[in-house]
């Protein structure tokens, strides 16, 4: 997975790692707190992929709505991540476009 940044509703640039958080934290993801000077997201890189979905939504709600507690978060992206996955929704790998033409010339 490539890494990602994007900036929270109070203007704060947070960067997604795919990184497992500190192991006092026993947990498969950690939003830092939006007044920390680099906030980060980490989501551990040995999940399942509904499991990564789940995770990425729920630490990003954290990063936009800091104040909402931890059980109506996860109940709500419990519900988004069912939802898109019953719909389809995958993770999929790509590779990097190709810098080279092999087209034909005229």
């Amino acid at each position: 997975m490539s890494t990602y940044s994007f900036t929270n509703n109070q203007g704060v640039k947070y960067k997604i790692l795919m990184k497992k958080p500190h192991h006092t934290y026993n947990a498969d993801g950690l939003c830092d707190p939006p007044d920390y000077r680099k906030p980060k997201i980490h989501i551990a890189p040995d999940l399942t992929p509904k499991r990564e979905m789940a995770v990425m939504i729920e630490e990003m709600m954290h990063a936009f709505f800091w104040n909402i507690p931890e059980k109506e978060v996860r109940r709500f992206c419990g519900s988004v991540t069912r939802i898109l996955h019953k719909e389809g929704w995958r993770q999929t790998v790509t590779t990097e476009p190709s810098t080279e033409w092999s087209g034909h010339v005229k």
